[in-house]
């Protein structure tokens, strides 16, 4: 498919037909479609990079594609219809392969009446908009007027002022489903100020892009948690004509609460900064957040370089010079996580952790992770591991249980073990080699809000670390996710995929090549009754028959 495409022409091609009948079409569009299943338009093809990458071709050259069909008579009267269901969108008048005279457009919904008027040049100039439901919107004399444009499917996809047939003046452009492309003032058609959008999947702004006299001037990133939480945002401005890679920024933790500031180079803190501490209430008024600083001064590639440490009392309690000294760590809500020494700005030396503020490991770190002789505790301060470490790996020593008896040693790495959680249950049992998991093991799930403990969800073989070949299942806050056969470490074989959404949830049956679904059944079930809303059949990874319903994947 991609291959094809990349080899295929992209100009718009004529072709006469037996009737004297002209169309005009584009093989790119339609084989997009195609290749889409006729699921998402050529605009969002365009607008979105993975559907680009999939494709192997760049789509932005190519923004004037109509994805229409026209036909037209030997008088000059044409009609166009959309590619995909064949609607009509447009009868009337056309000169030099465009809309010129007049002409009527049409809502994809219904059939209605969209705009009724007058062309010039293929731009509505004299005539009236009206809505799907058949009320008067707009009116525009000379191409002049407050207007309002709807796309395909009959969403709104601007409002706004024309002047000459052209977007001009004060305007809002937007994506499909009201997201806001666009915001501001255009000029002869074009942005000219104002703020544009770019979306995640999940409809998130991930990039806003300022515009000043037709450029873009600043662009502001953002970045969320799973929770769809803002956690960074990272302001650029333009210099000598370009974006360079220096920034201002903030980070946040939950609740939008302020936890950094400072300068950004290459998406990595460097420069001056200051870390928070999660701002909490203070004062007689209740609702006040005041952030308390844990830390100022300069980074260097995102490490602390420079400047002055705080406890969340607002002591001094360390200084850093050149990425040495003996600091202290606090996470976010002042809680101490790490005592100890420091050079070229991470952990080397003897150093102490803490989980709420409870030791669970004393020893030796060497460029930022445990290395040499160390200790590991329990929250209870029970001993759980004795011994030697290397590059962040248990190596040499012996681990204890919750009874503080011995339960196992490990000796260059290697041995038969059992790894337990901050409660101490037991999460895996079975052999080690180089420090990590290497053949057969046993692998327990624990969710204590959902009654889950110790469920056996993993027996099987290791390798590196990961799971190689067995059965076992996969959960997410309490919830089945899949249950089936690996192999290399990856979904392999026969086996249950669950998911769950806001409308309902679906349960695919079959078999799973490289992790993903080959050959089976999913089907789509409402979270109200239960009822099946959909079926879909998979055959060599793709879908080749659908049972349409609320949310069928075609």
């Amino acid at each position: 498919m991609q291959e094809q495409l990349k080899n295929d022409s992209f100009g718009m091609k004529e072709e006469k037909l037996e009737n004297n009948v002209l169309i005009k079409s584009s093989l790119v569009i339609k084989k997009i479609f195609s290749y889409l299943e006729q699921k998402r338009k050529l605009k969002m093809i365009i607008y979105n990079n993975k559907y680009q990458k999939n494709l192997g071709i760049n789509i932005e050259n190519y923004k004037n594609a109509s994805g229409k069909l026209v036909e037209i008579d030997k008088n000059g009267n044409a009609k166009e219809y959309y590619l995909t269901s064949k609607k009509l969108i447009f009868e009337g008048e056309y000169k030099n392969k465009k809309r010129n005279g007049k002409g009527k457009e049409f809502h994809y919904s219904n059939g209605k009446i969209k705009f009724e008027g007058e062309y010039k040049n293929g731009l509505k100039w004299e005539g009236k908009g009206y809505n799907t439901e058949g009320d008067l919107e707009y009116e525009l004399k000379n191409g002049n007027g407050k207007i309002k444009e709807y796309g395909e499917y009959d969403m709104l996809i601007f409002e706004g002022e024309y002047l000459d047939g052209k977007k001009h003046g004060k305007g809002i452009e937007y994506y499909e489903y009201y997201r806001v492309k666009f915001n501001g003032e255009y000029l002869n058609g074009e942005k000219w100020k104002g703020k544009g959008f770019i979306y995640d999947e999940n409809g998130m702004s991930i990039l806003e892009e300022e515009y000043s006299e037709g450029k873009i001037w600043k662009k502001i990133e953002k970045k969320y948690n799973k929770y769809e939480e803002l956690i960074l945002e990272i302001e650029y401005s333009k210099e000598k004509e370009e974006f360079n890679k220096k920034g201002k920024g903030k980070e946040y933790a939950e609740d939008d609460k302020l936890i950094f500031e400072g300068e950004y180079l290459n998406k990595k803190r460097n420069g001056k900064g200051k870390e928070y501490f999660c701002p909490r209430n203070k004062g007689q008024n209740k609702n006040e957040l005041v952030p308390k600083i844990k830390f100022e001064g300069e980074f260097k590639n995102g490490l602390k370089w420079e400047g002055k440490g705080y406890n969340p009392e607002g002591d001094l309690v360390y200084e850093l010079k050149n990425g040495n000294g003996k600091i202290k760590e606090y996470g976010i809500n002042g809680d101490l996580s790490f005592e100890g020494e420091y050079l070229n700005g991470i952990r080397n030396g003897n150093g102490k952790e803490y989980y709420y503020d409870r030791l669970i490991f004393e020893g030796e770190y060497l460029n930022g992770i445990r290395n040499g002789k160390g200790k590991e505790y329990h929250i209870n301060k029970n001993l759980l591991f004795e011994g030697e470490y290397k590059n962040g790996l248990k190596w040499d020593g012996k681990g204890y249980n919750k009874e503080k008896k011995l339960a196992y040693e490990l000796k260059n790495g290697k041995g038969y073990i059992k790894e337990f959680n901050k409660s101490f249950d037991l999460i895996f049992e079975g052999e080690y080699l180089n420090g990590i998991r290497n053949g057969k093991g046993k692998e327990y799930y624990y969710d204590y809000d959902y009654h889950i403990n110790g469920e056996l969800i993993f027996e099987g073989e290791y390798l590196n670390g990961k799971r190689l070949k067995g059965k076992g299942k996969e959960y997410h806050d309490g919830y089945l996710l899949y249950e089936g056969e690996y192999s290399n470490g990856m979904k392999n074989g026969k086996g249950k995929e669950y998911g769950w959404f806001e409308w309902g949830n679906s349960i695919f049956e079959g078999e799973f090549i490289d992790g993903k679904k080959w050959n089976g059944i999913e089907t789509g079930y409402d979270f109200e009754d239960g009822d099946e809303i959909s079926k879909s059949q998979y055959t060599n990874r793709k879908i080749i028959s659908c049972k349409k319903g609320e949310w069928c994947r075609v």
